[in-house]
């Protein structure tokens, strides 16, 4: 049921959620990381914003848990904080191109995208360390990520198998609103997410709220559904969490901000 004052925003035929294949086609790596050098250059809140969201909220995670990262992207930024509190990271993506730029990194790769100025800022910025523990961590990741692995939240199970298992902590970045094409289907997909959540464990999602419809970086455009604040938190009370902690990051454009979520697992 909508909240009162509901202003979600579905997608028309037009823009509905893409096709696989629409979507490997659509979806640049480089271009993505392109756009996120540019806003960490320029000081801009994304990655910024996610990156000090991120040490917060592994500040309170207790040692030697199992991390889950479903949606990773082509990109490295939740490891940097996970690594002190992880026993192992699990890395999942949709996009085979985005798995390919995380095993490139993760075989220290001379190719690979430079994640070292991300490392920088978290470890000596965010955690007040130096150069000695910024490189370490480097190496700490790349020791604790045990695969790189498919997924896909439309699916039962929705990820590989093997790997659909209970997580003491899974972060999700940037996956329910373009997976989603209406309220129910992002309260099926968030349901998905939470069956991989160990009851008492932590989840920590991100999206965006975009009353223009679709997510833009570079030259990209993809669909995004928009949910209304109530309804996107009712979303993950339905699937089971509770305690949210929420924190928002405007944008230059008044119609989208990032905003963050990390919740509990109920126990019963």
């Amino acid at each position: 049921m909508a909240a009162t004052g509901c202003d979600c925003r579905f997608k028309d035929p037009l823009g509905a959620r893409l096709s696989p294949e629409q979507y490997q086609e659509l979806f640049k790596p480089s271009e993505y990381l392109k756009f996120i050098e540019a806003g960490f250059s320029s000081q801009n809140a994304f990655p910024r914003h996610t990156l000090q969201c991120y040490h917060e909220f592994f500040k309170s995670v207790p040692n030697g848990v199992k991390v889950l990262d479903f949606g990773t992207g082509p990109v490295m930024l939740s490891t940097i904080s996970a690594a002190t509190k992880a026993s192992e990271i699990v890395l999942a993506d949709y996009s085979e191109a985005n798995l390919a730029y995380l095993r490139q990194w993760l075989q220290n790769d001379p190719q690979a995208y430079d994640w070292s100025p991300y490392f920088r800022y978290v470890v000596q910025e965010l955690e007040g360390v130096g150069d000695r523990e910024m490189d370490e961590r480097e190496k700490q990741v790349r020791q604790l990520v045990k695969d790189v692995v498919h997924c896909d939240i439309t699916q039962d199970p929705p990820i590989d198998k093997g790997y659909d298992q209970l997580y003491d902590v899974v972060v999700c970045s940037l996956v329910l609103e373009g997976a989603s094409d209406s309220r129910e289907e992002y309260r099926a997909n968030a349901a998905r997410l939470a069956k991989l959540v160990k009851p008492g464990g932590a989840l920590f999602c991100y999206g965006i709220e975009n009353k223009n419809g679709y997510y833009v970086f570079g030259n990209q455009r993809l669909p995004n559904i928009h949910l209304c604040h109530e309804c996107w938190l009712g979303a993950f009370s339905n699937a089971g969490f509770c305690d949210p902690k929420i924190r928002i990051a405007p944008t230059c454009d008044p119609n989208r901000q990032y905003r963050f979520i990390s919740c509990t697992r109920k126990t019963v």
